[in-house]
Formats: C-alpha cells, structure tokens, sequence
C-alpha cells in the first residue's frame, strides 16, 4: 500500500512516465508522504529527542538484547575528535569480544548516509597465533 501511494507521488513529481520507486528514493518519499499525509515534521520533533537521551537509550537496548556490556575509552585516538571508540566484552563473563567506532556527526567528505563498515574483521589465525578482535565503524 506504501508503496503504491508514493509512486502516486513520484508520478506528481515527475509526470506520469516516472518508473517504480527505486532504492534510492524510498527514503525521500517516504518522508514526503509522512508529510502530506500524516503532517509529520521530523525536524518539529528533534528537541524532543535529544541525541545524548537517544544514544544512551539504543545503546542500553542493545546491551540488554545482545547480553553485551559497551565501556567507552575516553583516551581512544580517531580520525575526528567527535568520533569515539567502545570496547565490547560479554555481559556474563566479561570477555572482550571486540570494539566499535561512534561517529554519529556530518562534516564534509563523510558519507551522508548511515552505513556499518568492518575495519578489522575477527580471526583466530594469525601470524603469532593471537586472536584478532573486530573493530566496525559504524556511522
């Protein structure tokens, strides 16, 4: 039903020859038909989300669903100074399981998107037969 209800959209937009709703415009018609429909203002509803609440709140969640315990490390090195490091380690044993990188903030020459990029995957093997840790980046 969405679907249909935003290609009405795209053929208003674009005149009717417009093709179905692609990848790359789910996300603006989406928005758009929360909009008109609905009258929703995601900008109007910012102040009452205030990233700092947001991000203790979805990373509690996923300690919670994961059995995973995050510790930020305050002295963590990064390529930008808003970015920070977390360890991993399991909620029950406390072993390290791996770490992730938090950049949450635009600036130029990032992406402009949300994505998930593994920095160093895990492995067992290695050259000196140490365990290799994962890190992501998500942002």
């Amino acid at each position: 039903k969405e679907l249909k209800e935003m290609l009405v959209l795209k053929k208003e937009l674009e005149g009717k020859e417009a093709g179905s709703i692609e990848d790359w415009d789910y996300r603006f018609y989406t928005r758009l038909r929360e909009e008109r429909e609905f009258k929703i203002d995601k900008n109007a509803l910012k102040p009452y989300f205030p990233l700092d609440v947001v991000e203790k709140g979805m990373l509690e969640i996923y300690q919670v669903l994961l059995g995973l315990m995050f510790t930020e490390k305050e002295d963590a090195q990064a390529w930008h100074q808003d970015v920070r490091l977390f360890e991993v380690s399991d909620a029950k044993s406390g072993d390290f399981v791996g770490s992730f990188y938090l950049d949450l903030h635009p600036r130029p020459g990032k992406y402009g998107h949300a994505c998930c990029m593994g920095l160093q995957a895990a492995s067992g093997l290695s050259f000196n037969n140490d365990h290799k840790y994962p890190v992501q980046h998500p942002s």
